[in-house]
């Protein structure tokens, strides 16, 4: 596989994932401005009420995490551009090693790619927790 075809199929995988994110994030905002604002002001028993407490803070939990997962993915992107203006830069100036030791992939700090792992894990316990709920009721 030559790069070009790499970096097209890396470029596709990111902004393919990135789109999944948003999307996710969006659902998961939807649905909790909706269940909280339908389920305010009702009665419900002591079980019910925990796991509705539970299952509107997990989703709370979820949309943080993604938000900093999608900050990641948005950050990919300029560590990328920065990376080739910092080779093209240091090889204009003539300095070869330099350039050389510039990397030819930017990865993610660790914390945005435990932010991912995290929004989907915080997403799944609150929809367990709904169905949690909705036997309880």
């Amino acid at each position: 596989m030559t790069q070009s075809n790499l970096s097209k199929y890396s470029k596709l995988k990111n902004d393919t994932n990135y789109s999944y994110l948003r999307w996710l994030m969006l659902i998961a905002a939807g649905a909790f401005s909706l269940t909280a604002g339908v389920a305010f002001g009702k009665p419900f028993s002591g079980c019910q009420l925990l796991a509705l407490k539970a299952a509107l803070s997990m989703n709370v939990i979820g949309i943080l995490c993604g938000a900093i997962a999608v900050h990641g993915e948005s950050n990919l992107a300029q560590g990328a551009l920065r990376l080739v203006c910092d080779k093209e830069k240091y090889t204009l100036l003539g300095n070869r090693e330099a350039a050389a030791n510039v990397p030819d992939a930017y990865a993610l700090p660790w914390l945005y790619k435990i932010s991912e792992w995290a929004f989907y894990l915080s997403l799944s316990a609150s929809l367990l927790l709904w169905v949690v709920f909705i036997w309880l009721g």
